[in-house]
C-alpha cells in the first residue's frame, strides 16, 4: 500500500485531516474572493511574505462529514 492509499484510508477511518495538510501563518488580503467557480473560491494572500493564491473549496449539504469539515480550521 502506498503513502497516499495509506493517507487516505487514515482519513476516513478517522474522519481527520493530518496536520500536515494545514498551512498556517497565512494572511488572507481580502475578505472577498478575488475568482469562483462551481466548487471552490480563490483568495489573495500572503505566505512567509509571498503573494499566494488560496483556494477554499465550497461544502454542499447537511451531512455530518460536511459539517465536521465546515468546523475544520
Amino acid at each position: 500500500m502506498n503513502l497516499r492509499r495509506l493517507l487516505l484510508a487514515f482519513s476516513r477511518n478517522t474522519e481527520q485531516l493530518p496536520p500536515s495538510l494545514f498551512l498556517h501563518e497565512i494572511v488572507l488580503l481580502d475578505k472577498h474572493a478575488r475568482h469562483g467557480g462551481g466548487f471552490a473560491d480563490i483568495f489573495q494572500a500572503k505566505y512567509q511574505g509571498k503573494l499566494v493564491a488560496l483556494k477554499r473549496l465550497r461544502l454542499f449539504g447537511n451531512s455530518p462529514q460536511t459539517q465536521n469539515a465546515r468546523n475544520v480550521g
